[in-house]
């Protein structure tokens, strides 16, 4: 089962360029890869060109994959784009910190989102705040 954030333009012009990048884990997992680009939803062959930079155009919704789990494996794999860098490195409780860039955004937008795997191989969501 994959989990996604939807991007949300609600305004009349398009966000270009626009990306997500995870920047942080807590706790932190020991591993010296972040900021990772995360997947865009079915951008699923390398060299995943429209994770790099997509655009919402206004009124839509674009989703990103945040992680992917099943029951037979209730491990929480990261879905970015890095070649090499390893998927599995999530703990089964933790805070991630979320980017959201575009080329015509002022400044990133911030979200930090709390992930809780169960033994069934799902993941409870909390977004920061609510």
């Amino acid at each position: 089962m994959t989990y996604r954030l939807g991007l949300h333009n609600p305004s009349n012009v398009p966000v270009q360029g626009a990306c997500v990048r995870l920047l942080g884990v807590e706790p932190e997992p020991g591993l010296n890869v972040l900021p990772l680009t995360l997947r865009k939803k079915d951008d699923n062959t390398p060299p995943y060109v429209e994770s790099k930079g997509f655009t919402v155009a206004p009124g839509t919704v674009e989703f990103i994959d945040i992680v992917m789990t099943s029951a037979d494996r209730p491990i929480m794999e990261v879905q970015h784009i890095v070649p090499g860098v390893i998927q599995d490195f999530l703990p089964s409780i933790c805070t991630l910190s979320l980017s959201v860039q575009a080329s015509n955004l002022l400044e990133p937008i911030q979200e930090r989102v709390t992930l809780r795997s169960t033994q069934l191989g799902t993941v409870d969501i909390t977004l920061d705040g609510s």
